[in-house]
């Protein structure tokens, strides 16, 4: 027993910590969901079930429930993750100034100058609450050691992107400023030089919520050993999907699970009893579960590696890879149609997601001292980068619009005038941004308990923190808070 305890400490004190990173111009962010956040799970939980119910014919359950709040800190680090250039501040300007986004190419003006000119910030915020609802079964009529255990989390998920300019400018037109490109609310129909149609897709406007049960765990363990001194336990679970599927509507969207992957997992708990008395007890506990999710259909919104070049079709050098920020943002235009379009409302679309592997970690210290808990200890949350494929698209179709397009004629790749670079083709879609890369998140805790233990079912109630951090921008960090209660009957 003491073998497997050092094993599974190493593992967790030991594990290789990522380089690093900031991320940048990424489309999507899988946020991990209230299954894995250990502390809140694992806390408490173990001195409800050991006390078990003092009936002389008990029934065998446990449940507890967990009210929760987690948030995020409002850092510049999201902010570069879904900006640009490794920054969360962007200037839109013209073309001959220091910029980020060419005003021209996200407000179509083939006569006049664009309305836009500002700076605008990204200050992305997470945050998830609700009740974490477990319960678990002895199936001592099966065997004795076996258990069933339901965790099904219910929640609403927040996420804002914050979006500020810090200029008053709006288009002396339409009354629009910068912000109603982004929310959707800007377009063009009724000059028929400039039609441009409103950004449907990957969009920035205020909170986006969804609430939902972020799918169930379902777990079958088993007792590996049960003496005085230390326990453990096993068990294998699968994950039902029951949260939402991602749609690509907004940049930063509100996800309640897993978006709808199905997954397996196994898992293992161990405790061992450093000292005890007729009062109190001091007690290591450590538990490991990994997690595989499937491969399964989402919608995102993808990127293009080759971004623009000037040159026009025909040049030496036309598919000279030139970065140009939020590629997905500026206008382009469908081959023989009149108008244009943000590229992120074609370039959102059906693709393959495969999660892969996750890994917690939880390594704690719990002090009972006559009907009273105190645990204290580090959790890690490790998750393989996603993979990310197209489903389907059509080559020699759309392509980026040249601010000197005259939107009464149909797009026609011929016309230098009318085309920034050459087709949007499949061998240069860029997959990478709508993938979520490899997350290596930590985290310590401390939490308080009582069991009353004067009743046949003893009652138990709790509250505890824990606050995380990363080495990137990869995942939101923050603190969570919640409180628990539990019997046992």
């Amino acid at each position: 027993m003491k073998k497997v305890l050092i094993i599974i400490t190493f593992t967790i004190a030991f594990l290789p910590t990522a380089h690093a990173i900031t991320h940048t111009n990424k489309t999507f962010m899988s946020v991990p969901t209230p299954h894995d956040y250990l502390p809140m799970k694992q806390t408490s939980w173990h001195r409800i079930i050991k006390q078990g119910s003092q009936d002389e014919h008990p029934f065998g359950g446990t449940f507890q429930v967990v009210p929760f709040y987690r948030t995020s800190n409002r850092e510049t680090s999201l902010g570069k993750y879904f900006g640009t250039n490794g920054k969360n501040e962007l200037t839109v300007a013209a073309p001959d100034q220091d910029v980020d986004i060419q005003t021209g190419l996200i407000a179509h003006r083939y006569n006049t100058t664009s309305p836009f000119s500002d700076l605008i910030k990204l200050n992305p915020e997470h945050t998830t609450c609700g009740a974490y609802f477990s319960y678990q079964q002895d199936l001592d009529k099966l065997h004795n050691r076996l258990f069933l255990r339901f965790n099904i989390p219910i929640v609403e998920v927040t996420n804002d992107l914050h979006l500020t300019n810090t200029s008053p400018n709006k288009d002396p037109v339409s009354g629009k400023s910068i912000l109603d490109f982004f929310n959707g609310t800007f377009k063009q129909i009724d000059d028929s030089t400039n039609l441009q149609e409103p950004l449907t897709s990957a969009k920035i406007d205020g909170p986006n919520k969804k609430s939902g049960v972020a799918d169930v765990e379902c777990m079958l363990g088993y007792i590996l050993t049960e003496k005085e001194e230390y326990e453990m336990s096993g068990h294998i679970k699968t994950v039902l999907p029951t949260g939402n599927e991602p749609t690509g509507e907004y940049l930063f969207e509100a996800i309640v699970g897993n978006g709808k992957h199905w997954g397996i997992g196994a898992g293992i708990d161990a405790s061992l009893n450093i000292s005890k008395s007729e009062t109190d007890s001091f007690e290591f506990l450590a538990h490991l579960d990994y997690t595989y999710l499937f491969r399964e259909d989402e919608t995102r919104t993808i990127g293009y590696r080759n971004g623009i070049n000037n040159r026009g079709p025909g040049s030496p050098i036309e598919d000279l890879a030139i970065t140009l920020p939020w590629f997905y943002y500026i206008l382009g235009g469908e081959n023989g149609k009149k108008g244009t379009l943000p590229l992120a409302n074609i370039l959102t679309r059906p693709v393959s997601v495969l999660p892969g592997s996750k890994l917690q970690g939880h390594a704690a210290f719990a002090y009972h001292r006559n009907d009273t808990t105190f645990d204290f200890g580090y959790s890690f949350f490790a998750q393989e980068g996603e993979k990310v494929r197209v489903k389907s698209w059509t080559d020699n179709k759309y392509a980026p619009a040249a601010p000197g397009y005259d939107t009464s004629n149909a797009f026609d790749m011929s016309d230098a005038n009318r085309v920034l670079g050459g087709w949007i083709n499949a061998t240069e879609l860029d997959t990478e941004l709508a993938a979520t890369p490899a997350i290596l998140k930590h985290s310590i805790h401390g939490a308080i308990a009582y069991t009353h233990t004067d009743w046949k079912n003893p009652f138990m109630f709790a509250g505890g923190f824990s606050v995380d951090w990363t080495q990137d921008n990869a995942t939101p960090t923050g603190y969570t808070l919640w409180g628990k209660v539990g019997t046992s009957f």
